[in-house]
């Protein structure tokens, strides 16, 4: 290999050291970040997310090679082999990190699957895993786990034997839930019963686990219609109020979670459709085209499938109406890539 060859080589391993050490730089200025009480750090920070997802160029080196002529008895000494020089050829963006971040929403979601629960009235759900989702009613004092394909494997019973208005679950798998009656977040550790909030003047509603652990909590006092988002350091980031839509309607805000591409997804019960807001609180659209009936409860898993649970009122013969065993739908929210 000649020197020209194994200088561009050079070159691109130093590249790489120095965006090594750029990553680590960043980790280490989020890790402050993390622990910082600055609003303005947090808020002026530029993420390189898309400058290091561009990987070098691919260089695919050709080692010299020996090029044979047919050989004569008689001329063998006088027939020898033709070497080749090397060579490096070079594919810009040859090959790229593949991310959820760029899957766009799909048009239509598809739904993938059903699981009808044991309660009569389902108004929380919560994924634990690709395999297992917490769930839980108002009107019940026990949180029940099942799998997706619908079999019981667990449920809780509440500290204050009272029914939970929602549930999470944190990265650890851990199970939250919101006690409305007494005012109180909980959480579960080691099959105990813990609180963590305990809430004076206001009663707490929908529950969210981030992507950092913290405990994101809708609370009521009567005056309800709208999401209010703070950052880390406890200032108003926005407040949502509904769609812009010239018409204004109603915003009852009820189930809220968030996607792996930071958007906002919460329901509007009255209205029978979910909202989804980029993580700035600017409306992006409506899913209300999966016939939802009295949507409440919402949660999505680490692949984007969105889990929603909702009211069933069906009919049966004499017009009699009774409120059936609640079920839950999981749609796909973005395409595969």
């Amino acid at each position: 290999m000649d020197t020209k060859h194994l200088a561009v080589l050079n070159k691109q391993e130093d590249e790489i050291g120095r965006t090594i050490s750029e990553i680590i730089q960043c980790i280490v200025d989020l890790k402050k970040l993390l622990d910082s009480n600055d609003a303005s750090l947090v808020s002026n920070y530029k993420p390189r997310n898309a400058e290091f997802r561009r990987l070098p160029s691919k260089l695919t080196v050709s080692l010299p090679n020996v090029t044979l002529q047919s050989i004569n008895k008689e001329q063998f000494y006088q027939q020898l082999g033709v070497l080749s020089q090397s060579s490096i050829k070079t594919d810009e963006h040859y090959y790229t990190i593949n991310s959820s971040l760029d899957r766009p929403l799909i048009d239509v979601p598809q739904i993938i699957t059903e699981i009808n629960t044991e309660y009569t009235r389902l108004h929380s759900v919560s994924c634990v895993n690709d395999e297992n989702i917490w769930t839980c009613s108002m009107f019940y004092d026990k949180m029940r786990l099942y799998n997706v394909q619908g079999d019981l494997v667990k449920s809780v019973q509440t500290k204050s034997r009272k029914g939970p208005w929602d549930i999470a679950v944190t990265r650890s798998g851990e199970l939250v839930y919101t006690d409305y009656h007494d005012r109180t977040v909980n959480i579960e550790k080691n099959t105990e019963i813990q609180t963590v909030i305990r809430l004076q003047g206001w009663c707490p509603d929908a529950v969210c686990s981030t992507f950092f652990d913290d405990l994101l909590v809708v609370m009521d006092n009567c005056d309800g219609g709208a999401i209010v988002v703070v950052n880390l350091a406890g200032k108003l980031r926005f407040t949502y109020t509904g769609s812009p839509s010239p018409i204004k309607e109603s915003f009852s805000p009820c189930g809220i979670t968030t996607d792996s591409q930071g958007q906002i997804l919460t329901v509007d019960i009255d209205n029978y459709r979910i909202h989804i807001m980029d993580q700035d609180g600017q409306f992006l659209q409506y899913i209300d085209n999966c016939q939802l009936q009295k949507p409440w409860g919402l949660c999505v898993d680490i692949r984007d499938n969105l889990f929603v649970t909702e009211f069933i009122t069906v009919n049966h013969g004499k017009k009699t109406t009774r409120q059936e065993e609640e079920g839950m739908a999981m749609w796909s929210l973005q395409k595969e890539l």
